[in-house]
């Protein structure tokens, strides 16, 4: 068992794991780390599935809600949203 996704990589890089099944966001980060550079691990090519994500906000906050999601809008809006998930998960 590993308590998080570095130790799992670190663990397929060292030959004690054989697969990870991991999200493309955590594993592009820490595949671009140094430690990784020359890795011999490889993303296989064909996605398992896609799992939504959700933001909460407590309900005494509105406004702060209201601001995110509007701030969210507009960046999806303005094709920075794209762009960042484009560099990030590419």
């Amino acid at each position: 068992m590993v308590n998080s996704a570095l130790q799992a990589f670190l663990m397929l890089q060292a030959k004690r794991a054989d697969i990870l099944v991991n999200n493309i966001a955590a594993a592009s980060a820490i595949l671009k780390s140094p430690e990784f550079k020359n890795t011999k691990i490889r993303k296989l090519s064909a996605m398992l599935g896609k799992v939504k994500f959700f933001t909460f906000f407590f309900g005494k906050y509105p406004e702060i809600a209201k601001s995110y999601t509007d701030a969210l809008n507009e960046v999806k809006r303005n094709g920075t949203y794209r762009k960042l998930v484009t560099e990030i998960f590419s």
